[in-house]
């Protein structure tokens, strides 16, 4: 039986995992802004896959996973209004991408 999931090392994909830090305090904010910004991404023809996960023990830590088909792709998610709406917000203060060997 052939396995049905893409092969996410493939030639071209851009799969990341990063680090975000938000503006102390306002954890429940990024939450919110991020469910809106993550269901309008996955709607785009080349996002594969867009989620993210909040820290328990501190809220204003969040985990950011991303699959774009190709820079192209990435670069057209970027340019969307409601990704730079997420962006005009201020609410993230840093974000450090996690190793690449995390990414099997």
């Amino acid at each position: 039986m052939s396995d049905p999931k893409p092969d996410l090392m493939s030639a071209g994909r851009l799969r990341r995992i990063v680090r975000l830090t938000i503006t102390p305090g306002r954890g429940g904010e990024a939450r919110a802004a991020l469910a809106t910004l993550r269901d309008a991404t996955l709607m785009e023809p080349g996002c594969e896959e867009f989620d993210f996960y909040q820290q328990i023990t501190d809220p204003d830590q969040f985990i950011l996973i991303e699959d774009f088909a190709d820079d192209a792709a990435l670069t057209l998610h970027m340019e969307k209004p409601y990704t730079r709406a997420f962006f005009d917000l201020g609410l993230l203060k840093g974000g450090v991408p996690i190793a690449r060997a995390w990414l099997s």
